[in-house]
């Protein structure tokens, strides 16, 4: 069954949500030709990180159930069995061992985030389990073999940055200052504007602790700085915390956030905050725009699924499509090897070729990435995202 076929069909949701307390099975999947292919998930299902995985598991579930109401992959049902990272370092390489180690699944999609994303490749490593992450910091600081059984199917976070760069450029921006939450994920800007050239100015670039409820020195000093626009990059409540503080402090700067902030869940802590903030986010927010052909089609293939399975993309804005590229590229892996076993189906991701609803990718031994495209920007107006040229 080719993934175009997949990809046009409708979908409804299924899975199996799993904890890290259950009992897993011991059977390797390709034991038996009669037994479900074994896929894994981690996700930030609870934690700050939940602002993503909530919206992913949904994405993932209705991708499963697809496939399997269309005929199965290499004629066998898919299974899917996720665990729960709850936005830990700790907990997500957990899952990633359990789920190559006990449950022995061919393949694990995620996590997201950039904390438990470093943490899980060096686990799936030791596993020698392909891990296809839907974290968007590629590659972590990582290269070479660090990176030999990891993948991605989200386009890297440098690219929302380059999104954003177009836009400053539009609008007179020449300085701008960025401010988030002390984690990894931080380490992107930092070594973006580290190696530019030309283009915009970064005044400064501040932190604080995450979880922080006050951070008035930090936005103090961002806006000392003199900046045309200020940045917030956190996802979850640290970004909600950044623009309270900017709010406060200086409620007419522009301003926009990173990536994954324009999800339900976000919208339901931010609140009245957003109101004329930036973002990017995905294709599918602006599909309606797109001109005919595969990427407008992948991407409406996406659309209607999430749909057909009752569940809200807010516009297209949903993460849920990380994992439904995820799932994507995870499957059409399976199919390409023609078998289940870990080893194989990593070399099918390395020389994988396909058109996700997020973008097309090209992966090659030298890049286990592969995003041929990035992001859109939109704004929120009047209780709604928007395309940034509407």
């Amino acid at each position: 069954m080719t993934h175009k076929k997949r990809a046009l069909a409708l979908v409804v949701a299924a899975l199996t949500v799993m904890t890290s307390a259950a009992c897993g099975s011991s059977e390797n999947s390709g034991d038996s030709a009669s037994d479900a292919i074994k896929i894994g998930a981690v996700f930030n299902l609870t934690g700050d990180g939940s602002v993503l995985g909530a919206d992913e598991i949904r994405g993932a579930e209705a991708f499963v159930k697809q496939i399997n109401a269309d005929g199965g992959l290499l004629g066998r049902d898919v299974e899917l069995i996720t665990i729960d990272a709850a936005s830990d370092p700790q907990k997500a390489a957990d899952a990633v061992a359990r789920l190559a180690e006990q449950e022995q699944v061919s393949v694990i999609i995620g996590p997201d985030g950039t904390p438990t994303t470093i943490a899980a490749i060096p686990a799936a490593t030791r596993a020698q389990t392909p891990l296809v992450s839907t974290g968007g910091s590629w590659s972590y600081g990582m290269s070479g073999d660090d990176l030999e059984w990891a993948f991605t199917a989200t386009p890297p976070t440098t690219a929302g940055l380059d999104a954003y760069e177009e836009y400053w450029a539009s609008i007179g921006v020449e300085k701008v200052a960025i401010i988030g939450a002390d984690t990894p994920f931080l380490d992107v800007p930092k070594g973006y504007f580290e190696n530019k050239t030309d283009g915009v100015e970064l005044t400064t670039l501040q932190s604080f602790s995450p979880g922080a409820t006050d951070i008035t020195a930090q936005m103090t000093t961002v806006l000392d700085s003199d900046p045309d626009f200020v940045l917030s990059w956190s996802t979850g409540p640290d970004g909600v915390t950044a623009l309270k503080a900017l709010d406060s402090l200086a409620p007419d700067m522009p301003r926009g956030l990173n990536g994954g902030t324009t999800t339900t869940a976000f919208e339901e802590i931010a609140g009245d905050l957003l109101e004329g903030t930036t973002a990017w986010s995905y294709r599918s927010q602006v599909v309606d725009t797109l001109p005919a052909g595969p990427g407008k089609d992948a991407v409406q293939a996406y659309l209607d699924g999430m749909e057909a399975a009752g569940e809200d993309t807010v516009g297209g804005a949903s993460n849920a499509i990380m994992a439904w590229d995820a799932m994507i590229s995870a499957t059409d892996a399976i199919e390409a090897a023609d078998s289940t076993d870990p080893s194989e189906v990593r070399d099918a991701l390395e020389i994988q070729s396909f058109e996700g609803a997020i973008t097309p990718w090209k992966r090659t031994p030298d890049d286990h990435a592969g995003a041929l495209g990035g992001y859109v920007l939109v704004k929120y107006d009047d209780g709604q995202w928007h395309p940034i040229d509407e």
